[in-house]
């Protein structure tokens, strides 16, 4: 049995209002996806994150994080990580984007 793993990640970027994270997979997959963000005071006093699980089965999926946890961050770090255990060899790699608006 093959695995397929995709991953995306970003550090100490500017803060944005939200975040939006896609995944896409071949359609017979099923994709197991987890994600975390979290922003930070200008101190790294402060913080607060969001973090999920998603299993996906439909070939996409997508998840806008409002980023509005603290005031006045300075900072975001996050990552998506999407494994398929079962991946046949010929099937593709998941595809994973993060946007920040």
């Amino acid at each position: 049995m093959n695995s397929t793993t995709a991953r995306a990640h970003f550090h100490n970027v500017r803060p944005a209002r939200s975040f939006l994270l896609t995944l896409t997979a071949p359609l017979a997959t099923e994709v197991d996806v987890v994600w975390t963000i979290t922003c930070y005071s200008q101190t790294r006093k402060t913080s607060g994150g969001a973090t999920g699980l998603a299993t996906v089965t439909s070939g996409h999926w997508s998840k806008l994080v409002r980023a509005n946890w603290i005031k006045n961050p300075a900072s975001c770090s996050g990552s998506v990580v999407g494994s398929d255990e079962s991946a046949s060899p010929n099937s593709g790699a998941p595809h994973i984007h993060i946007y920040a608006r």
